[in-house]
């Protein structure tokens, strides 16, 4: 190869760090039926029943039977839950629209199938439900989030079907009444209730609102099983332009460790820090798929990122701010010039 030997280390050193790719143990995947997979891509089928094999294993280990899937959108994942592993599931999606689509896409099911979520099981009609809730790192998002966890804990089911708050005094004075028995569980100290958070392509700053919602704000012990993605769009810092700062985004990283290393990588490379940019390269293509690339396809590849790169560069330090989302189709006869024309274009709607 004709790459520099500094280049191929780094490659092998990064390379070893990165976890398996392929599962450490065989995951069950649901059949899921015509009437559940309206709409879904073979993608998202593939990525829907691993995620729900994976969720109702984990959930089965602890007692839980209610899971709160956040970012649900159209509701995939937890039909899926629901109609496979009977649990019940209540789906957050920030956008309001999609929060509907999910509500009419569950009646168009369940016509389809030809029952009524209620027949047969009074508690069925509530196994599914879509609420519009966006979870920011804000006190009054993380209240809305508690509020909901308790009042699901305190009317899931027979009291036998939630944790006993019942607390080790309160079992020694058999005299009194244990007012645990009256109150959502939410509100008891330690609390360990039977409900499990989940995302699947928590998108941004979710992933990180969600962590963060656990390790501060969250009054229970309850479990999180999160994916992840698109974190070159999480929001960034007033500070972003200025170079002595490692990171241009609020939640990245989190980690005290890995802030002491970008810190101690700053200071021996100049100017070096984690941008957008950095995020995107991150998410590229994996090793396999790279080696299966022509030639062409890599020049193609190679072209759109580093226009793409020149241009958000050029507009950030004009604008001092993140242009958005904005995609151009890159052919392998389109120069800079008409790429910039396309891209400015889009940005200003015309």
């Amino acid at each position: 190869t004709s790459w520099p030997k500094t280049l191929q280390d780094f490659i092998t050193r990064s390379a070893a760090l990165a976890m398996p790719r392929i599962p450490m143990e065989s995951i069950d995947q649901p059949e899921i039926h015509n009437d559940i997979g309206i709409g879904m891509t073979p993608k998202k089928r593939h990525e829907v029943t691993i995620m729900a094999s994976f969720i109702a294993k984990i959930c089965k280990s602890y007692n839980c039977e209610i899971v709160i899937d956040i970012g649900s959108g159209l509701g995939y994942l937890g039909q899926v839950l629901n109609s496979t592993y009977k649990m019940k599931v209540v789906g957050l999606e920030s956008n309001s629209q999609r929060s509907e689509s999910a509500v009419a896409r569950n009646v168009k099911v369940i016509s389809k199938r030809n029952y009524s979520l209620s027949s047969g099981n009074a508690s069925r009609s509530l196994d599914i439900n879509n609420i519009t809730l966006r979870i920011s790192d804000d006190a009054d998002s993380y209240l809305q989030l508690t509020k909901l966890i308790e009042d699901l804990t305190f009317n899931h089911g027979s009291r036998s079907n939630r944790i006993d708050c019942q607390t080790t005094e309160d079992a020694k004075n058999d005299g009194h009444n244990n007012k645990s028995d009256d109150i959502p569980c939410g509100i008891e100290e330690n609390l360990k209730i039977p409900i499990c958070l989940v995302g699947l392509h928590c998108c941004g700053d979710l992933t990180p609102n969600i962590l963060r919602y656990l390790d501060e704000s969250c009054p229970f012990s309850g479990l999180l099983i999160c994916v992840g993605c698109c974190y070159h769009s999480m929001a960034t810092t007033q500070q972003s332009q200025d170079p002595n700062t490692i990171s241009c985004f609020n939640n990245f990283p989190m980690s005290r460790c890995l802030q002491q290393i970008f810190s101690q990588a700053s200071k021996e490379f100049h100017k070096w820090r984690i941008d957008t940019f950095a995020m995107r390269l991150a998410a590229q293509e994996t090793k396999t798929r790279w080696e299966a690339m022509s030639a062409a396809q890599h020049a193609l590849h190679t072209k759109n990122v580093v226009y793409r790169s020149i241009i958000n560069e050029v507009l950030q330090e004009a604008c001092h701010a993140n242009q958005g989302r904005t995609r151009v189709k890159v052919s392998s006869s389109m120069n800079f010039e008409n790429y910039s024309k396309i891209y400015l274009n889009q940005i200003h709607g015309t």
